[in-house]
């Protein structure tokens, strides 16, 4: 019954005793089953352990809660504030990006009109700013993917008490999601 983590007799014992209270038990209902169906039965079962151990038993309960409000507890309603602020940083700083690429464009419009001359065409041209601009924008992508890990590290390594914090997911730059977003967005 008990492997390699419970080989002292201690810990065995302790696993054993009934009235130990540290445990919080992850699972998964059924898909037909509603949560007020579920938490009907938990309680049916705290009832009849109840009614079979009254020493370690009496006067306590199950109770259900879904495993995202388990883990984002209160900080839900300000995780989605704190992305509409990261929202709105990025539509402002795309915005000022916009916005110097027009400002330069402006600026060679001289350089523009005496490529035309020299007889380059519209297309060439176009196919020139629209090149310069691929290459200003993956440098930045590249500059804020390396920002983006030298933060997630640093972020990572300021934690109070890296225990607390530890989740049932690892934290890091998803491999996936970046490369979905860049065979999304090419030309």
């Amino acid at each position: 019954m008990l492997k390699c983590g419970f080989r002292s007799s201690a810990m065995r014992a302790r696993w054993r005793n009934r009235g130990n209270r540290y445990f919080n038990v992850v699972g998964r209902i059924n898909a037909e089953q509603s949560i007020e169906s579920a938490t009907a039965e938990l309680k049916e079962i705290a009832i009849r352990l109840e009614s079979e151990h009254p020493q370690s038993n009496k006067g306590w309960s199950a109770h259900l809660t879904p495993l995202r409000d388990s883990l984002m507890g209160g900080t839900r309603t300000a995780l989605f504030v704190l992305l509409g602020a990261v929202g709105c940083v990025l539509l402002i700083a795309c915005t000022n990006v916009a916005n110097l690429l027009l400002a330069r464009a402006a600026s060679r419009r001289k350089e523009m009109a005496i490529r035309l001359a020299l007889g380059a065409s519209r297309g060439r041209l176009m196919r020139q700013l629209l090149t310069e601009s691929v290459v200003l924008g993956l440098a930045g992508g590249a500059v804020g993917l390396l920002f983006a890990a030298w933060g997630l590290d640093l972020l990572i390594g300021i934690l109070p008490d890296k225990e607390a914090f530890r989740l049932p997911v690892e934290i890091r730059i998803d491999r996936a999601v970046m490369f979905l977003h860049a065979r999304h967005f090419r030309c």
